[in-house]
């Protein structure tokens, strides 16, 4: 059975840098906009890539990846009349 990957340390770094804590001391003083200083507080969360949310939905990707495999492998063994586990998954409201 294949796991679900933890973040690398490679990741965490970029995510990191990617914050506050990648600012020069004093950024307007340093020729960043406010623009660039505002980014730097929400971009390691809800960017795309490299930010906490992209890690959430790529281990929801690896987990949902693994349910099908093992509902495909009980559906295969429920037609030689093996017991069958049913996989669930859970979303608001179900």
């Amino acid at each position: 059975m294949a796991y679900i990957e933890k973040i690398s340390e490679e990741r965490i770094n970029e995510i990191r840098n990617k914050s506050a804590y990648g600012l020069p001391d004093h950024p307007s003083d340093a020729g960043m906009s406010a623009e660039q200083i505002k980014k730097a507080l929400y971009a390691p969360i809800t960017d795309k890539e490299s930010s906490a949310l992209a890690e959430i939905n790529r281990v929801i990707e690896e987990a949902n990846t693994q349910f099908k495999k093992l509902e495909e492998k009980n559906a295969e063994a429920g037609k030689d009349g093996a017991s069958i586990y049913k996989v669930g998954t859970y979303r608001n409201g179900d």
